[in-house]
């Protein structure tokens, strides 16, 4: 039961760190253009390169931080703890803001996405009978 818990205390602060991480390069990359904040559609005028970079990140985070999650507890349904971490970030952020509609079915989808490929690349080789 703690490796459970150490796992995805791992994988959510790990998944964390990451999307601030490549968020924040994404800025410095490519700074995004002043919007009015009293404008409830300022982050759908963003360009797609904007719109992109935390997508990305998303990604990123949620597959770091199921395999981090998964490699620790032993336990493959640990990643899809840190992807609904994810998600429950993401909607936080919808909630604050208007999205495009692609970007919040995207968001929602490319966490699921990443949990499912860290159980197919942490599935273990069966073990021949010697």
């Amino acid at each position: 039961m703690i490796r459970t818990l150490g796992g995805v205390a791992a994988g959510i602060a790990i998944a964390i760190a990451l999307m601030m991480i490549i968020e924040g390069v994404g800025n410095q990359l490519f700074p995004p253009p002043r919007v009015d904040l009293n404008n409830p559609n300022a982050p759908m005028a963003l360009p797609l390169r904007n719109q992109l970079f935390p997508l990305f990140g998303w990604f990123v985070a949620a597959f770091v931080g199921s395999w981090l999650a998964i490699r620790v507890s032993g336990r493959a349904w640990t990643a899809w703890l840190i992807a609904a971490s994810v998600i429950a970030g993401q909607l936080l952020s919808y909630l604050l803001g208007r999205h495009p509609a692609w970007l919040m079915a995207a968001g929602v989808l490319a966490p699921l996405a990443a949990a499912w490929l860290a159980q197919m690349l942490c599935r273990r080789a069966p073990r021949s009978s010697e």
